[in-house]
């Protein structure tokens, strides 16, 4: 795990390409403020992270998206408030599951997801 600065936004703590049950790659992006305090809230979610596959650059830009709105969540809100505008900020992970455009990984990444993660 490392900082990385995203085309010079505020620094993600970033666990890249980790294997979850021998084949997802999973990324894992988080809010770098200061401020965010206690665990953080998870989001998590399928795309097509992959080099090569039929939706990869569909899954690209929205883990850009997702960055961007990390970046932007750190710098202007701190975080994620939770039960209410008086609690302090709360960091929020992002988790990206590699369903590598195919259908039937994108079904059992989200079972996962909703079964097991809940």
């Amino acid at each position: 795990m490392g900082w990385l600065r995203v085309q010079g936004l505020v620094p993600l703590l970033l666990a890249a390409s980790q294997l979850v049950r021998g084949e997802d790659i999973i990324v894992r992006l988080r809010t770098g403020s200061s401020l965010a305090q206690g665990d953080p809230v998870v989001i998590a979610t399928s795309l097509p992270i992959d080099c090569c596959s039929k939706f990869s650059a569909y899954g690209r830009t929205m883990r850009q998206n997702y960055e961007m709105m990390l970046d932007w969540l750190s710098e202007h809100r701190g975080g994620v408030r939770v039960d209410g505008p008086n609690n302090a900020p709360r960091p929020l992970e992002v988790v990206i599951y590699d369903d590598k455009s195919n259908l039937s990984n994108v079904e059992r990444i989200y079972d996962k997801l909703v079964i097991q993660e809940g």
